[in-house]
């Protein structure tokens, strides 16, 4: 599959390109040390723990057919690998790395980064080679010298065993000042992550207007206002650990102190155990207020966001749902439990929002009321059951709800890893489990026993994290893709 490299401009870009995802020096032993070389003009950094072990970990994922750019930039590299392909021009690949996007004026993209160097004479031999020389020289803060070549808007300079890339000279600047200059970055200070990691701050994200001029982005307006008082660094990031490949979204506190863990929820303890969706979810005060404000900045959902606000005021702290199949065509066969901090106001709120008068029966000494043709020859049923609501289709169901919220010791189909990580909340789908489910909603060609996912909402130290997980790792999610395209 190798071939010689003919496009030294197409190189040269491709340079650029991984040095969004490029790596570092040697004495730079965690991709937290990497991202303080952020400039200052830049709105987000990418992170890598060496370039070699993601391509690998990714390899399942790179297989698929949307991935086959990738092996047409491995060519262009020389290699049969990109790692292979870099690793030939001298860079070394076993390394951590580091980039760096900047939005500029009307969203322009300009990017940075920088390259482990396993051989500094290759280096600078190939790109001299690929520009037809080194480019104009420029001189950096630190009295750095560098070289720029306009034609092609890519610039870099050799500093130790690194070698910097930047599509702008001033990206180049800020390259340079950061050595002498670091950027405060306390993601990886609590030890590092086998993780590519997207890394940005709070105030870099207000600064550069990215959700005020993208009207798409305007919803999320209300999460970033609940979270900013107490939140400095976020990130993104994707990895596989013990099997499990997951995606994370985290917020790290701006105390830089550890985040208290309330106790594990419970409500879910006493959800159908055979059921293929379970979740359940702790409803703090920022999250409803995150939540309806979200929901009411959308004329569709308005409503529903006003519904939230009121029945916050009448709930507690968890509201849990399992779903088990379809009851009917319109029905869903779900239990939904919650947990009431005002019990005597709750015939009042179904007054409101159901126009339901009065119980219709009694299971023990609570009252039932009871929801009529929600679909056709099914009814609702709303049942109390010491300080928690139940809702379920039908009065059998209601019956063996209420029963495991008064009797049962917690046996569901949700495994302790799951409930210890989700201490704010967790959805668990097993689609081994799946059954009565409509027609069309699943792909004919897509094996439901290979879907099981897990996401999470807890905290890992000074961070509060939301994780999807799945088990399968990620040739399992390859092998899920490949059966629905």
């Amino acid at each position: 599959m190798k071939k010689t490299l003919r496009n030294g401009k197409t190189l040269v870009w491709m340079l650029g390109a991984v040095a969004l995802m490029g790596g570092f020096s040697a004495q730079a032993a965690t991709v937290g040390d990497l991202l303080t070389f952020l400039p200052s003009g830049a709105q987000a950094a990418v992170g890598l723990p060496d370039i070699v072990g993601v391509e690998k970990a990714a390899e399942p994922l790179l297989a698929l057919p949307f991935f086959g750019d990738v092996f047409s930039v491995a060519v262009m590299l020389g290699g049969d690998t990109i790692s292979e392909g870099l690793a030939n021009a001298g860079i070394d690949v076993n390394g951590p790395a580091a980039g760096f996007l900047q939005v500029g004026a009307a969203n322009k993209l300009d990017g940075c980064g920088v390259l482990m160097v396993q051989d500094a004479a290759k280096v600078n031999e190939t790109l001299t080679s690929l520009l037809g020389g080194s480019g104009a020289e420029i001189t950096l803060p630190g009295d750095i010298k560098g070289r720029f070549v306009s034609e092609m808007g890519v610039g870099f300079f050799l500093q130790g065993d690194k070698i910097f890339v930047g599509s702008t000279e001033g990206l180049l600047q800020q390259l340079a000042t950061r050595i002498a200059d670091p950027a405060v970055v306390n993601y990886g200070k609590e030890g590092p992550k086998d993780e590519v990691v997207i890394f940005s701050r709070i105030d870099i994200i207000e600064q550069s207007g990215l959700i005020t001029n993208i009207p798409a982005l305007g919803m999320f307006q209300p999460i970033l206002d609940t979270v900013k008082p107490f939140t400095d660094e976020v990130i993104l990031a994707v990895g596989e650990a013990a099997g499990k490949a997951y995606i994370r979204l985290a917020a790290h506190d701006i105390s830089n102190a550890p985040v208290a863990a309330p106790a594990p929820l419970g409500l879910h303890g006493f959800m159908d155990p055979e059921a293929p969706v379970v979740m359940n979810l702790r409803l703090t005060p920022e999250l409803i207020n995150a939540l309806s404000m979200t929901l009411m900045k959308n004329e569709s959902t308005r409503q529903v966001g006003g519904y939230i606000r009121i029945a916050s005021g009448l709930l507690g702290d968890e509201l849990a749902v399992s779903f088990a199949g379809m009851q009917s065509e319109e029905v869903p066969e779900a239990v939904i439990a919650a947990k009431v901090k005002n019990a005597e106001g709750i015939p009042n709120l179904l007054k409101m929002l159901a126009k339901i008068e009065a119980p219709s029966y009694k299971i023990g000494e609570n009252d039932v009321y009871v929801y009529p043709n929600i679909s056709e020859g099914t009814d609702l049923h709303i049942g109390m059951t010491g300080q928690a609501i139940v809702v379920a289709p039908g009065e059998d169901a209601l019956k063996t709800a209420v029963g495991r919220l008064d009797g049962a010791t917690g046996a569901a189909g949700v495994n302790a890893e799951v409930v210890a990580k989700g201490v704010y909340g967790f959805l668990m789908i097993d689609g081994a489990k799946a059954k009565n489910l409509p027609p069309n909603v699943v792909p004919a060609n897509l094996n439901l026993a290979d879907v099981k996912i897990a996401l999470t909402m807890g905290v890992d130290g000074a961070w509060r994290e939301l994780v999807l997980s799945t088990p399968a790792g990620f040739s399992g999610i390859a092998d899920v893709v490949n059966q629905v395209m």
